[in-house]
C-alpha cells in the first residue's frame, strides 16, 4: 500500500531532512517537504488529507493546536506527528486534544524520529487491513474521585480473570500515586514502569516479561514508579509501547489509571477495548464522574467504549446506582456492593478478595464481572495483533 507523508517546518532544510529520514523507512512511502507552520499544516490537512503529516514547530502558540485540531476534526484519517523543542505537559495534553497522534521532543536522539514515523506508518496500515478484528484485551479503570476504589477493583478483577485461566497483567499507570502492588503481593519489585520506559529503544516482549512481578500462576504486575522524578521522565510513546507489548502477549491487560489519564498515559487509552469509570454513589462521585466523562468526550476517547461502575453500593443515606446511571446518561451500570470489612482485610493481607474471602458479595460480583469479560478476551495468536486495532466491544451509552 502506498502512503503519503508530508513534512512541514519553518526551516525548509529541516523539513527536507525529516522527509529523507522517512523515505529510508519504506520504499512505498511517498514523501513531500515544504516550508510552513501550523496554519500551512491545517490547510494541508483540509485540502490534501495526507495519511501522515510531520509538523515541526519551534514554539507552539496558543492558537496553533486549535487551528490544527479544527482541521483534523474533519479529516480524521490524517495522523499528525508534532516535533517541538518544548514538550511541556500542557503542550502534550493540548496536542492530544487536538488529535495529534504523537509528540517527539527536539532535538531527537538518533533513530527516535524514524521510530516515531515507523509507528505511525504501522498504525495507518493497520487501519486498512481486514475489518474483522478481535476485540482489544485492554481494560482501563479510572476513578471519578480519590478513594473511589479503582486500584482495588483493577487488581481484584485481574485476579479474577487469572483465576479463570486467563493470562493477565496489571499495568499501574497511576504514575504519581500508584500502589497496585500493595493489593497483590508482599514482595518488592526490582523493576517499575519508569525503569522499563527508560529502555524504550530496546523494549520488546521478552524485556517486558522479565520486568513483571509474579503475583500468581497466571497473574503479573508492572508497578508504578517509586520516585516522582522517575514518573516525570516517562514519555507517552513508551507507555503506548508497553501497553502494545502487553496486549500482544497476555489474554487480558488491566490498566489502573488512578484519577484518569495524563499527557504520558493518554495514548494508552487508544488501545483500550473498554474504559471503566469507577464512582461511589455520592454527590462527590457523581460530580467527579461527570468531569471525567466530559474529559473523555472532549478528547474523543469515549467512542462507545465507556462503562460506569458504581462501587460500594448499599450504604444507607447515599445515592443509588440508578441515580448515578440516570444522571450520567448510562442505560446500565455495573454495581459492586459495599463490604468494607472484607475489602479492608484482603487489602491488609495483600491478597485478592476472591482468594481471601471468595463467598463475600464483592468477590462474587468481581467473579461475575470476570466471567462476562472472558469470552471477549479470546484473541488471535500473539503477534497477529496490530498496534491500533478496530475496537469491537459491545457498545453502551457514553
Amino acid at each position: 500500500m502506498s502512503l503519503q507523508l508530508l513534512a512541514i517546518a519553518a526551516d525548509p532544510s529541516f523539513a527536507e531532512a525529516v522527509a529523507r529520514e522517512a523515505a529510508l523507512l519504506r520504499a512505498e512511502l511517498r514523501v513531500q517537504a515544504r516550508a510552513g507552520g501550523a496554519h500551512a499544516a491545517a490547510r494541508a490537512v483540509r485540502e490534501e488529507s495526507p495519511q501522515l503529516l510531520a509538523l515541526a514547530l519551534p514554539v507552539v502558540g496558543p492558537g496553533d493546536l486549535q487551528e490544527l485540531g479544527d482541521a483534523l476534526a474533519s479529516r480524521p484519517g490524517t495522523a499528525v506527528l508534532l516535533l517541538t523543542p518544548d514538550p511541556k505537559p500542557e503542550t502534550l495534553l493540548a496536542a492530544m486534544r487536538a488529535g495529534v497522534r504523537e509528540v517527539v521532543p527536539l532535538p531527537s536522539s538518533p533513530g527516535e524520529l524514524g521510530q516515531a514515523i515507523a509507528r505511525q506508518i504501522e498504525r495507518a496500515q493497520a487501519g486498512t487491513r481486514a475489518t474483522a478484528r478481535a476485540p482489544s484485551p485492554v481494560i482501563a479503570l479510572m476513578s471519578a474521585k480519590g478513594g473511589a476504589g479503582s486500584t482495588f477493583l483493577a487488581t481484584s478483577l485481574a485476579a479474577a480473570l487469572s483465576a479463570r485461566g486467563r493470562r493477565t497483567v496489571v499495568l499501574d499507570l497511576d504514575l504519581a500515586h500508584g500502589d497496585a502492588a500493595v493489593f497483590l503481593s508482599d514482595q518488592p519489585s526490582a523493576t517499575t514502569l519508569s525503569d522499563l520506559a527508560a529502555q524504550h529503544a530496546r523494549l520488546d516482549g521478552a524485556l517486558l516479561e522479565s520486568a513483571l512481578l509474579t503475583c500468581g500462576p497466571e497473574l503479573r504486575l508492572l508497578p508504578a514508579p517509586q520516585r516522582l522524578e522517575g514518573a516525570m521522565a516517562i514519555r507517552s510513546e513508551s507507555v503506548a509501547r508497553i501497553v502494545e507489548l502487553a496486549a500482544s502477549r497476555f489474554d487480558a491487560v488491566v490498566l489502573d489509571l488512578g484519577r484518569g489519564p495524563d499527557a504520558a498515559t493518554l495514548p494508552a487509552l487508544d488501545l483500550a477495548g473498554s474504559m471503566q469509570v469507577i464512582a461511589p454513589p455520592t454527590l462527590a462521585g457523581l460530580h467527579g464522574a461527570r468531569r471525567l466523562l466530559g474529559l473523555l468526550r472532549e478528547l474523543d476517547m469515549a467512542r462507545g467504549r465507556t462503562r460506569l461502575v458504581v462501587n460500594r453500593v448499599g450504604q444507607p443515606g447515599e445515592l443509588t446506582a440508578t441515580d448515578l446511571r440516570r444522571a450520567l446518561g448510562f442505560d446500565e451500570a455495573r454495581e459492586i456492593p459495599d463490604s468494607a470489612a472484607a475489602v479492608a482485610s484482603a487489602t491488609d493481607h495483600g491478597v485478592p478478595i476472591g482468594q481471601h474471602a471468595p463467598r463475600d458479595p464483592v468477590a462474587r460480583a468481581l467473579a461475575a464481572w470476570a466471567e462476562e469479560l472472558s469470552p471477549e478476551l479470546a484473541l488471535e495468536a500473539p503477534g497477529a495483533r496490530s498496534w491500533l486495532r478496530s475496537l469491537g466491544w459491545p457498545r453502551a451509552a457514553a
